[in-house]
């Protein structure tokens, strides 16, 4: 079953444009993350600190296994710095 995840960020005032640029390389067709099939960053269209990644994982448990070791190895320290709230995280199943 395929799982939609979305990543609701919300950067410290004036900080979008610094966490697009960071996100923005990592983005595509998850290619190198197991179990993922895709990314995509949006911006909201009226507050550049907001922004949405939309991620397709086979599974919540292979979501979840990259966050644990992403966390672990550091990798979301310098989203994490520049946010202003936690990452909001929710997935939804696809309708069949």
């Amino acid at each position: 079953m395929t799982v939609l995840l979305m990543v609701r960020l919300v950067a410290k005032p004036g900080k979008g444009k610094d966490m697009k640029e960071l996100i923005l390389p990592h983005m595509g067709d998850g290619g190198g993350l197991d179990g993922c099939s895709g990314l995509e960053l949006q911006v909201d269209a009226g507050d550049s600190d907001r922004l949405l990644i939309l991620e397709k994982w086979v599974s919540i448990d292979a979501h979840k296994k990259h966050i644990k070791a992403l966390t672990e190895a550091g990798g979301m320290d310098a989203v994490l710095e520049l946010s202003a709230l936690a990452p909001h995280r929710t997935y939804y199943a696809q309708v069949e």
